[in-house]
């Protein structure tokens, strides 16, 4: 679908920076711009080009972590500075492994471990919650689903046998009879 675009709009596109010097955004109302006063009425093969390395550079500034990293770190430190906690850092990421984030946080808690983390530094500039996918990820979100569902699978870009089986083994040893496409 083409985006339509008025003079005005060319030449209001084309004087923007959107304010965002520091992610990259620049260059993409440049490009843009350019590609507007060109006469096309479609944009969105420049933006796709270019705001895939916005959200490379947005990624690099941003610190993003989970919650079991930035826990990790705090006991790391810790106990590098000499203090006993009930976890070592192996058995904190084992135990958070599949833990929801109110159990490792209530965990956490009662480790008297404050971790510095904040849920809201992982929306991307344009207000999407950035999620690292992966194997992990998948079992995490299948294991979470399964009780309530009657069949689970796992998306990838290509067929990759070994994660197809790592997935499957992960989830019959949770659940034997769970179906699997």
């Amino acid at each position: 679908m083409g985006t339509s675009c008025s003079t005005y709009q060319r030449r209001s596109i084309g004087r923007r920076t959107f304010g965002r010097h520091r992610q990259g955004w620049t260059r993409v109302s440049d490009a843009a711009a350019a590609y507007l006063q060109s006469g096309s009425e479609n944009i969105e093969p420049v933006l796709d080009k270019d705001l895939g390395r916005c959200l490379d550079k947005w990624q690099e500034g941003a610190d993003l972590k989970t919650y079991q990293e930035a826990v990790t770190e705090a006991i790391t430190f810790r106990m590098s500075q000499g203090e006993s906690i009930e976890l070592d850092r192996e058995q904190w990421l084992q135990l958070s492994k599949r833990a929801s984030w109110y159990d490792a946080r209530e965990r956490a808690r009662a480790m008297e471990v404050d971790a510095p983390w904040n849920c809201e530094l992982a929306k991307t500039p344009d207000g999407y919650y950035q999620v690292r996918g992966g194997l992990e990820y998948a079992i995490a979100k299948s294991l979470a689903a399964a009780p309530f569902a009657d069949l689970l699978w796992m998306e990838t870009k290509t067929a990759h046998l070994p994660e197809a089986q790592a997935f499957a083994e992960a989830i019959h040893a949770e659940f034997p009879d769970k179906m699997l496409a």
